[in-house]
């Protein structure tokens, strides 16, 4: 979006350094000043691009290679700078609704069992990004002894 940008505000400037040099009153397309069209569509597309359909910070395809989602959260979860014992990360459950979906995940670190939950959030194309940082994720624990994991 940015290069989108960034190329409207390039034409805005052009065109207004070229109103100057040929002593040009108005350019017209379709009726409309040119120079209000564009700033127009800069505002609509500013509008559309940052506010009404925010674009995902978070893609599940990785430098051409598509992973699974036990492969992402395990991902997530290394950059929280949480190490646990390898082979030991699974998903146990997931729920799924219109623009969230939640992930109940489980890994071992030195034989103890921890289990965390981890918050998505969607966009209308089904990208979804962390809605809270990893190393935020909650670490769910008994009622019986609040200090032990599950």
């Amino acid at each position: 979006m940015f290069v989108i940008y960034t190329s409207i505000l390039l034409l805005i400037i052009v065109l207004g350094i070229l109103h100057r040099v040929k002593d040009m009153k108005v350019i017209r397309v379709c009726g409309l000043e040119i120079m209000r069209l564009l700033l127009l569509s800069l505002v609509v597309l500013v509008i559309i691009g940052e506010a009404i359909l925010p674009m995902p910070e978070y893609y599940i395809k990785r430098k051409g290679k598509e992973l699974n989602l036990n492969e992402v959260l395990e991902e997530e979860t290394f950059k929280a700078e949480i190490r646990f014992d390898k082979g030991s990360f699974k998903v146990i459950e997931s729920c799924g609704m219109h623009f969230n979906h939640l992930f109940l995940c489980s890994y071992e670190i030195d034989g103890k069992e921890e289990v965390r939950f981890y918050h998505f959030e969607k966009n209308i194309f089904g990208n979804m990004k962390l809605k809270y940082p990893s190393s935020e994720a909650d670490l769910i624990t008994t009622k019986e002894q609040p200090g032990r994991l599950l």
